[in-house]
């Protein structure tokens, strides 16, 4: 495809997905700048970091290569459970600190305690710390676009991580999905995960065992992970991963409900 055509489709999903999740951004500049570099004719932005051995504070602006499952007592700012991390960034763990993550493309849990760490495509560098690490099949989605989804529109593709008592993220195809949990009358939270510090973007009492999403409640981001979560009257806490992606067409068509444990 030319470099401007590719242009187009970057700027194009940009602007079908408002406000831009965290993730979806970062990829959305690196893209940007590589379609901006070879129309100019200059290759020379378009590397990226591809080992553990760059150095810098933060994030490098380079694709997102692992995410973090469980994060206490870090002192970098920022850095907590769901956060995205790129080749390149420098993490201070801190002396009693604890931080779990996972790299997509190869599928390894690290777990570090202590020390500062350097984040890599496949693995950390560790310095005045410890790590242990474990390796997992796994299919690793990263953030993408089709460009082909009708009106020139995108479909989103999460990041599948790896951890199912973390992750069991559902797709749907509606911003205003229904919640179905096979019990009575509850409270229903819906808790945004990419930020910082997850929070609550809707909570109300729903009649069960199905509800819909009110139409009046803050509209749901296309791409944002969300996580459903049911207290019932009768039953214990049930809760799932969630996102909404338009162009999304299951096994029997569009996807409308969200189903939580039984």
């Amino acid at each position: 495809m030319p470099a401007s055509m590719v242009l187009a489709a970057v700027v194009a999903f940009a602007v079908t997905i408002d406000p831009v999740p965290a993730a979806a951004e970062d990829l959305f500049n690196s893209i940007l700048q590589d379609a901006t570099d070879a129309i100019s004719g200059n290759d020379s932005a378009s590397a990226s970091p591809s080992d553990a051995s760059n150095t810098g504070n933060g994030n490098t602006g380079a694709v997102n290569s692992a995410v973090v499952e469980e994060a206490e007592g870090i002192r970098t700012a920022g850095v907590a459970a769901f956060s995205y991390l790129s080749p390149g960034q420098q993490i201070d763990v801190g002396p009693q600190g604890t931080l779990k993550l996972t790299y997509f493309s190869s599928c390894t849990t690290e777990v570090i305690h202590g020390g500062t760490m350097i984040v890599g495509t496949i693995a950390s560098t560790i310095t005045g710390g410890t790590v242990e690490r474990a390796s997992t099949q796994c299919s690793a989605q990263e953030l993408a676009v089709d460009t082909s989804a009708t009106e020139f529109g995108a479909s989103v593709k999460r990041v599948t991580p790896f951890d199912p008592a973390v992750w069991a993220e559902a797709t749907v195809s509606t911003r205003t999905p229904r919640f179905s949990w096979g019990g009575g009358d509850a409270t229903l939270r819906i808790i945004e995960l990419d930020a910082p510090q997850p929070r609550v973007a809707w909570q109300g009492h729903v009649k069960g065992p199905v509800s819909a999403y009110p139409k009046d409640a803050p509209p749901l981001t296309v791409g944002m992970p969300y996580r459903a979560e049911i207290d019932a009257s009768n039953g214990s806490p049930k809760s799932v991963v969630f996102s909404v992606d338009p162009g999304y067409v299951g096994s029997s068509g569009k996807v409308d409900t969200v189903s939580l444990p039984r």
